[in-house]
């Protein structure tokens, strides 16, 4: 949901003689639905929307005579308020794709990259040829979620720690700009995702605390991760013109952290306190 508008998949008797989702659009009542459905897709659902875009994904295929679903693959979908606005955003070459987050012109997923053995987080900026993949060196598969500001935040998977192998991500537009939120989570957590971001930069994700993960025996916890504030540095140079009752300061703010600042400075007498 974002800006009085929500989306998400509402079935419909499909021409198969049974019930298929459709992407749709609302902007608050039953009544103001847009049925965001591309025609040649067999199903579709709609995952973000913001300002005046919707993403998510359509599945192709056919249905035979027993019901079932044959050569079906998933792509990404972009909307613009209208079926008729679709764009298929799967890259050429790429196995499938899906599209879960949109904000400012960008969306993300992941898709089917022919070189990972699994699926990598992708963002886009409105056409399938525009995708980068945000997949980092050292992992074996991975997902965005969601962006906002230019910022993109998922997971990031080791295929040789399994399933405790997810680490929550954050990206700055390109795979080599990933930094490991997990790292930032006390010890004892094992396995973690993030998946929202808004304009202040407040991440918000899951966390699993684990004790024997192959006998159920783990929580999860929300969690959110705060950006800490730039530090304002200053750099000194020893005081010069120094006499009995005076001298000369010499000091520089080098960085006022993006705030306002006030320098002050402290003095005392030869084994006395501090003023």
């Amino acid at each position: 949901v974002s800006d009085g508008q929500q989306v998400g998949g509402a079935c419909v008797v499909g021409d198969y003689g049974f019930w298929l989702p459709h992407a749709m659009l609302w902007s608050g009542s039953p009544e103001s639905y847009v049925d965001l459905h591309p025609p040649a897709c067999l199903w579709s659902m709609a995952y973000a929307v913001s300002a005046k875009q919707q993403a998510g994904v359509g599945r192709y295929g056919t249905v035979d005579e027993n019901g079932a679903v044959i050569g079906s693959a998933y792509h990404a979908f972009l909307w613009s308020g209208s079926a008729e606005s679709s764009v298929d955003l799967n890259p050429t070459g790429f196995a499938g794709s899906f599209c879960y987050g949109v904000s400012d012109g960008q969306q993300v997923g992941r898709g089917g990259a022919p070189e990972l053995p699994y699926f990598g987080a992708l963002l886009w900026y409105g056409s399938p040829e525009s995708y980068v993949k945000l997949n980092p060196s050292g992992f074996s598969y991975s997902c965005a979620y969601a962006v906002c500001d230019g910022k993109q935040v998922g997971y990031g998977g080791i295929t040789a720690e399994g399933w405790l192998g997810y680490h929550a991500l954050l990206w700055s537009g390109t795979a080599e700009s990933y930094v490991d939120l997990h790292s930032f989570l006390p010890s004892g957590y094992t396995r973690s995702e993030a998946r929202g971001i808004d304009s202040d930069g407040n991440i918000v994700g899951i966390a699993w605390w684990c004790l024997d993960w192959f006998h159920n025996d783990y929580c999860k916890y929300a969690v959110m991760w705060v950006p800490l504030p730039d530090v304002p540095t200053v750099s000194t140079s020893p005081a010069t013109d120094v006499t009995k009752s005076s001298a000369t300061l010499n000091g520089l703010l080098t960085d006022d952290g993006g705030e306002a600042c006030q320098c002050r400075f402290r003095y005392r007498e030869e084994k006395g306190d501090y003023v």
